[in-house]
């Protein structure tokens, strides 16, 4: 029997696959706005199309995993999705638009 390959996920390695932080230097001013608008709707309408919950439209600056902050502070960036810090692990940190996606920071 053959095992039916998984969709691709633009989000799987890094959250900010179009990283848009690259324009931050351009001379045109709506350029990184334009390009972080581009970038949520592709992981959105990704997620929907796959059933998979969506991603928040904001990303946030959290402290890498395994950093003093991250450990004062209760909250990581893992792979560009926040992280919780919980008794027994982790948990994915979501808002009332999806799980919420960061940027170590």
């Amino acid at each position: 029997m053959r095992v039916k390959a998984a969709p691709y996920n633009s989000a799987a390695k890094d959250t900010t696959p179009l990283n848009c932080e690259k324009y931050r230097t351009r001379p045109h001013p709506g350029m990184i706005g334009f390009c972080e608008g581009m970038e949520t709707t592709l992981l959105q309408n990704e997620a929907r199309r796959q059933g998979r919950p969506t991603p928040s439209r904001t990303v946030v600056k959290l402290p890498a995993m395994g950093t003093p902050a991250a450990k004062d502070l209760g909250y990581a960036c893992i792979g560009g999705t926040a992280m919780r810090r919980l008794a027994n692990g982790w948990e994915q940190v979501a808002n009332g638009a999806g799980w919420q996606r960061c940027v170590e920071g």
